[in-house]
């Protein structure tokens, strides 16, 4: 029997899972449960657990911060994530699989059958081999995507298609050329995610995808315009590092 443990900031999610894999006929034991990386790290700590399903968006931090706290990491882990954006930092961390949200039951268990086919003390020698499949699974296309939730349902945004982000009170207001979403996580969570896709924090209320940026107004009050005309200020800090980021100076 595999001692397991399930971080999640989102209790549904744990229950769901946990309820997958107590269906499956892989001898998993889930010993315990944590909503954030600080309770996972004492569980972990306590129990010792061979297996850890791991979340990485969580609020204030994330599943890779867990995974930091320890050297070596004396267990395996599986990310089980709304995004498709960490497949090089789980390589990174030797993870045995990657699954996306929501979770299918023909992926979840072939995640398993990894666990139950090596040894749990085996080091991986090349750990790019790994997720190899996983990875050209979520790259469909080369298309980098985000999940947001809407109610009880997931919808995968194309990062492409991201005009802006705008800040509401802890919510995130996402625009895209036709409609725009809200999600439940702050613009500062979308911005370390995004800012390898060339977005800029123009101002604390608005993250913006340079690809639509249309022009860029020095004035004392300096804003800019963006493709479908839209006005956002930028604050005077980041006026200067905008230029830089832009390659205007």
């Amino acid at each position: 029997m595999i001692s397991a443990i399930i971080v999640d900031d989102e209790r549904n999610n744990i229950s769901h899972l946990k309820k997958m894999i107590q269906s499956s006929s892989y001898d998993v034991d889930i010993i315990d449960t944590a909503e954030n990386v600080d309770d996972a790290i004492q569980i972990i700590q306590l129990k010792n657990p061979e297996l850890v399903f791991l979340d990485i968006q969580m609020p204030v931090k994330n599943g890779f911060d867990l995974l930091k706290h320890f050297n070596p990491i004396p267990f395996k882990v599986i990310i089980v994530t709304s995004y498709d954006n960490y497949a090089i930092q789980a390589i990174k961390f030797s993870a045995v699989d990657y699954i996306l949200k929501p979770i299918h039951k023909e992926e979840l268990y072939a995640a398993l059958a990894k666990i139950a086919t090596k040894p749990l003390i085996e080091e991986t020698h090349n750990p790019a081999d790994i997720l190899v499949s996983n990875i050209e699974k979520i790259k469909k296309n080369d298309i980098e995507r985000i999940a947001i939730k809407l109610n009880n349902v997931i919808k995968y945004i194309e990062i492409k298609d991201i005009i802006f982000i705008e800040a509401d009170s802890g919510y995130s207001i996402i625009h895209l050329p036709q409609e725009k979403y809200i999600e439940k996580k702050a613009v500062t969570e979308f911005e370390e995610l995004l800012n390898q896709y060339r977005f800029f924090r123009i101002h604390h209320k608005y993250l913006v995808n340079s690809h639509f940026i249309k022009e860029f107004k020095f004035t004392e009050k300096p804003e800019i315009i963006l493709k479908n005309n839209t006005r956002l200020e930028v604050s005077t800090r980041r006026k200067q590092e905008l230029k830089t980021f832009l390659n205007l100076m």
